[in-house]
């Protein structure tokens, strides 16, 4: 836990950006209690983090989250995501009534 904290908190490191490998219940208990606080969004990950009112945008929409390709999930930030809506072309699985909408939702 302690390694992803210092990833999630200071991205300056040199390895902040390299896959660790953390236990899976591990993992997901940090992603459980950790809310992030936005700031200016470049280091805060749009699709992955709770920052949305404390929550994941997987746990608020779902469908639309499993219309996003894995590796745009792991990288874009919220930053990225909200200068010229670039979330929307991140949408990249069939356009489902769910889908939609939730799209509309957020």
């Amino acid at each position: 836990m302690r390694w992803l904290w210092l990833q999630k908190t200071d991205p300056t490191r040199p390895w902040s950006d390299l896959p660790i490998k953390v236990p899976g219940k591990a993992r997901a208990f940090f992603t459980e209690v950790v809310i992030i606080e936005v700031g200016d969004g470049t280091n805060t990950k749009f699709w992955k983090d709770k920052w949305l009112t404390g929550k994941r945008i997987k746990d608020l929409a779902p469908s639309l989250f499993n219309a996003i390709p894995k590796r745009i999930v792991n990288s874009r930030t919220v930053y990225e995501a909200i200068t010229n809506r670039k979330w929307i072309t991140d949408i990249k699985g069939p356009l489902t009534v769910g889908v939609l909408t939730y799209y509309l939702q957020l």
